[in-house]
């Protein structure tokens, strides 16, 4: 079936953008043993925090790149380079990970991501999610949440640490990969990259990417809007439920506190109480004073008024409101930035995603010849089991 659609598509698309045959083989025999949306996306973020720095199969460094859209600057990449037995630098591909939002470039994420493409040979540079503090840190001029200015900005980068690293003759080939707002932006990236001067010539991989900005908004503030019981109580109330579903092996079966308190670790810890953060740093560093509270915040009723109602819709009101209708528009649409990757044959895109992540309306990505979807694992939560390591081994 998939060679009958590529044949209709012929006319307008190559048909390069899908996993190859041994990944979907290995992809079929996907079984997540947890069924609610919430705990999946919890179990994932379980795993992490295992992955070090110290232990990947070559040395990180801290790579610093001047950018004049940076005022706090230079702009930091973690970076591996695979060496031979000698401590001989190899000529190798390069994987790009772009992490997801509020991730900078050492979180448990990241870190993951570094070591499951390093074991297979790869360099490895990981860069900082725009959402992110120490992104917000930096004092760019970009608009927040801005899919063109933030993916410009990232290709800049990109482009920047490549002419590098081939300058120094230890790139093969250049890959993308990218987790949920990561992901949007790899293809940002990749759809940018389009000239006759080209650096990305490998693979594009989204994991979990939203399918559109517009309505991930709108799906995650309706989400914020129903955990808000939670949002004034802080994390520690949570605390002991994340523990039991992190411990459990086996029998997937909780009780209904612990379903409401995963949604309200998945919602609250994962976005609402990292978009807050984001947001006071971002309004102390630009000087906006758009925060209520004054200098005595702990003790506003409206300064907590405030945090207990904060949503992304609110918050690009306040911070960045010319983002918004570029989010409705087509620049926020992932399928404008995967047609334009599919008529460049130097890419392959490969997207894997969940029918019920919670970004996206459920059969968003039926339509879409480059992704292969799993009926469930949450947001991003299929990282938890072994069927997502081995998946490296085989499409790397």
């Amino acid at each position: 079936m998939k060679y009958i659609k590529c044949f209709i598509l012929l006319l307008s698309l190559n048909c390069q953008s899908y996993w190859d045959e041994n990944s979907l083989a290995h992809l079929k025999k996907y079984d997540y043993p947890i069924e609610n949306t919430f705990i999946s996306s919890v179990y994932g973020i379980c795993q992490e925090e295992r992955y070090k720095f110290k232990e990947m199969p070559s040395s990180v460094h801290d790579v610093y790149i001047e950018n004049d859209k940076i005022e706090n600057g230079p702009y930091p990449v973690k970076l591996l380079i695979q060496k031979n037995k000698m401590g001989i630098q190899l000529k190798s591909p390069l994987t790009i990970v772009m992490p997801g939002a509020f991730n900078n470039n050492s979180s448990g994420l990241a870190r993951r991501l570094m070591y499951e493409i390093s074991m297979e040979g790869h360099h490895v540079a990981i860069l900082t999610d725009p959402w992110s503090k120490e992104f917000v840190q930096l004092k760019t001029n970009l608009a927040v949440g801005d899919p063109l200015d933030e993916g410009g900005f990232n290709y800049e980068i990109i482009k920047d640490l490549v002419g590098q690293l081939k300058n120094a003759n230890l790139v093969t080939s250049v890959h993308l990969v990218g987790v949920s707002h990561g992901a949007f932006l790899s293809v940002v990236v990749a759809g940018l990259d389009q000239d006759d001067a080209r650096i990305i010539d490998g693979t594009v991989t989204a994991f979990s990417p939203p399918h559109h900005l517009g309505k991930t908004m709108q799906n995650l503030d309706r989400e914020i809007s129903e955990i808000k019981s939670y949002l004034g109580k802080g994390v520690v109330v949570l605390l002991g439920s994340f523990a039991r579903i992190c411990k459990r092996k086996d029998n997937f079966i909780f009780s209904n506190k612990i379903s409401r308190h995963a949604h309200a670790l998945s919602i609250g810890l994962g976005f609402q109480f990292a978009l807050r953060s984001v947001a006071s740093e971002y309004n102390e560093i630009h000087q906006l004073d758009l925060i209520p509270g004054g200098k005595n915040k702990m003790f506003s009723k409206k300064y907590h008024e405030w945090k207990k109602n904060l949503n992304f819709e609110n918050f690009l009101k306040d911070f960045s409101p010319r983002t918004l209708p570029i989010l409705w528009s087509k620049f926020g649409e992932f399928d404008y930035w995967a047609r334009k990757i599919q008529t460049d044959p130097s890419k392959v895109l490969r997207v894997l995603t969940s029918n019920d992540d919670f970004l996206n309306e459920n059969n968003a990505w039926r339509e879409q010849e480059y992704a292969y979807v799993v009926p469930r694992g949450g947001h991003y939560g299929f990282r938890a089991i072994t069927w997502y390591e081995d998946l490296f081994r085989i499409a790397y």
